[in-house]
């Protein structure tokens, strides 16, 4: 419609939570328009966004994600003083226990494994939270990340559901490698077969130092 021989804009009233989501994986023509509603909260000169309206904006962290690196350090400080807050969403290890421990059944040498190494420069448990972008060029699509951990401690959760086992340490050994595979990637799926097998063993190293008669359980150890 026109007023007076000028268009006439139409401005929302009502409220509500825009969220752009993949921010930084956006192509040239779409953060385009992005940019026009973030610097003057219109689309085209045809819709202006009303005050009761706030702006989302979400994506991986750069440092783990090569794509949106390019695109963050492309338009990273234009887009940053057009927000009022950036937030990191990778949890505290110690609150996040607590959850998984309550209601991601995430049982104790799940838990220790996670613990095992820690990144000296981010503090980051490495078990639990490490994505390599430069992986992606090969092909590779599943890393450690709170994400990935919490869908597998649900599907080993309903298998043991299923086949009746009381205890992750139950579950076959292969079993546990096809769904840690899939989840966390098979590097780390194999460093996590091997540790549940060390804390599952009834070697005690106790024993074999105090007691010159102990004999290693048979099948417990191999070369």
């Amino acid at each position: 419609k026109r007023v007076g021989g000028r268009k006439k804009v139409t401005e929302t009233t009502e409220g509500g939570i825009l969220l752009f989501d993949e921010f930084f994986r956006a192509n040239e023509q779409i953060f385009k328009i992005l940019m026009q509603i973030l610097l003057n909260r219109r689309f085209n000169s045809d819709y202006q966004l009303g005050d009761k309206w706030a702006i989302i904006a979400c994506s991986n962290r750069p440092l783990d994600d090569d794509e949106v690196e390019r695109g963050y350090e492309a338009t990273g400080a234009v887009v940053g003083t057009r927000f009022s807050k950036q937030y990191n969403f990778i949890p505290n290890f110690d609150d996040w226990k607590k959850w998984a421990v309550k209601y991601g059944y995430f049982d104790d040498a799940t838990i220790t494994f996670l613990m095992q190494e820690k990144d000296p420069a981010t503090g980051e448990y490495t078990n639990w939270h490490t994505v390599r972008p430069g992986e992606y060029k090969g092909g590779k699509s599943a890393w450690p990340v709170p994400r990935t951990w919490s869908q597998l401690m649900v599907a080993l959760h309903n298998i043991m559901e299923d086949e009746g086992y009381s205890s992750i340490l139950e579950i076959p050994s292969d079993t546990i490698m096809e769904q840690a595979a899939g989840a966390i990637g098979v590097s780390m799926a194999e460093k996590y077969v091997e540790f549940l097998s060390a804390y599952n063993s009834k070697f005690s190293p106790g024993e074999v130092l105090n007691n010159p008669k102990y004999t290693i359980p048979k099948g417990e150890m191999k070369c």
